[in-house]
């Protein structure tokens, strides 16, 4: 699996977070980065508290996720 580094910005368009599936409005911060594996393709967007939340609980800065299956903290 391939992960590029993490980025924080301000959304210019709604968008929906990869950990809770609540939206992200426009203006909101959220952190994002893409990843490959098995040749598939994903944009990962998250809430900051989302984001800090797997972070919390990752060993060495890598986690593994449901989408959408996680509750908002």
């Amino acid at each position: 699996m391939y992960s590029s580094e993490t980025k924080i910005t301000v959304a210019r368009k709604p968008h929906i977070c990869t950990s809770c599936g609540e939206r992200i409005t426009t203006g909101d911060r959220y952190t994002r980065w893409n990843s490959v594996e098995d040749g598939k393709w994903l944009t990962s967007k998250m809430h900051p508290e989302c984001y800090a939340m797997h972070m919390k609980d990752s060993e060495g800065g890598r986690f593994e996720y449901s989408l959408y299956g996680h509750e908002r903290p």
